[in-house]
């Protein structure tokens, strides 16, 4: 004889209203958003070439986790069935996720440089150049010069320092043994490059 099934194990499938997808992509659509925002009325006024060691990887996921939050918050509040707001929690935490290295590599960057702290000059011993291409060819190529600090305990690291084409022409003209990087703490605690002299 079979046994009947209780009923509360017996679940409809969610139904999810108009505009569910659009506000669980919030927290990777508001970055992606101001980030243009920022490009169209910024540019390049503000300062954005952070030092190696000094990455905003940490701020970006705060933000990212604020802001899932929130929208998950508001699009959680929209919605009557549990179900649904279980799904709208998942979905928001990995658009989410999307958004973090947006606003890492975006938005704090020119927010970071909005306001520079005093200017220092560090000593670095130059190891070489670098130009590498896109793949497939398309867009500029990047530019960078391998850098190690002369002293040590200074305020900027050893690495790959992205580079404008004229620093790298003219490093490749003179080369120099060691130059001197121009630096300076932004707004949310990174060291910003500002100049090679």
């Amino acid at each position: 004889m079979e046994r009947a099934l209780p009923s509360h194990h017996l679940s409809r499938p969610p139904t999810f209203p108009a505009g569910f997808q659009l506000m669980t992509a919030l927290p990777f659509v508001l970055p992606v958003a101001l980030t243009v925002i920022i490009m169209l009325t910024v540019g390049e006024t503000w300062p954005r070439s952070i030092a190696p060691g000094s990455g905003l990887m940490l701020p970006g996921l705060i933000a990212s986790a604020i802001f899932s939050t929130l929208a998950w918050r508001i699009t959680g509040g929209a919605f009557d069935d549990e179900q649904v707001r279980k799904l709208a929690a998942i979905s928001c935490a990995l658009t989410g996720l999307m958004g973090w290295p947006i606003w890492t590599t975006g938005i704090l960057p020119s927010i970071n440089g909005a306001f520079l702290g005093q200017e220092r000059v560090e000593p670095m011993r130059l190891g070489k150049l670098d130009v590498s291409r896109p793949k497939g060819g398309v867009g500029s190529p990047n530019y960078s010069a391998w850098l190690e600090p002369i002293n040590r305990g200074g305020a900027i690291d050893g690495g790959r320092y992205y580079i404008s084409k004229e620093v790298y022409l003219r490093l490749e003209s003179q080369k120099p043994v060691a130059i001197r990087v121009a630096n300076s703490r932004g707004l949310l605690g990174a060291v910003v490059v500002t100049d090679y002299r």
